[in-house]
């Protein structure tokens, strides 16, 4: 398991499971990006996030090498059957997606969009996260709060 701080008083854990599943989604990959959600668990001060899965939605709207745009549809039906699988303990965390033969770093649209995702979670929880993972393993993982601050928590090799 690893552990990131977020900010004084909240922690990131994600269980190695999830970990592993990331860099079977990119070592799969081919010519275009993937992605999907992050699921997991917080408890009811949201000190605490574990990153318990990592799911990918394999329809999409749209993949380019660039690119990737999840079918919210499916993905929300993902979210939902976990939900109720775990008697409402598993939700929806963040979003995740490779960049192939580039660098794990967001681009504007990426930053825009966890934003935009973040701000409609308002009440629900305090952060929500943004995975990347690159070429040679690299990741990149941040946090963003319902207010829209955009925190880097960890960039570097798995």
């Amino acid at each position: 398991m690893r552990t990131y701080n977020i900010g004084e008083y909240s922690v990131l854990k994600i269980e190695d499971v999830a970990v592993n599943k990331l860099l079977e989604f990119n070592e799969k990959s081919d010519i275009d990006e993937t992605g999907g959600i992050i699921l997991g668990k917080f408890n009811q001060d949201c000190s605490e996030y574990l990153i318990t899965d990592i799911c990918e939605v394999k329809s999409s709207l749209r993949k380019t090498p660039v690119s990737f745009i999840r079918d919210r549809e499916i993905a929300q039906g993902i979210i939902n059957d976990m939900w109720k699988k775990s008697d409402g303990s598993i939700n929806y965390l963040g979003e995740w997606h490779t960049h192939v033969m580039i660098r794990a770093k967001p681009s504007r649209t990426d930053k825009s969009t966890i934003i935009k995702i973040a701000k409609e979670s308002i009440g629900i929880k305090k952060y929500v996260f943004l995975i990347i993972i690159g070429e040679n393993k690299e990741i990149f993982i941040c946090s963003v709060e319902f207010n829209g601050e955009f925190k880097v928590i960890y960039n570097g090799r798995v």
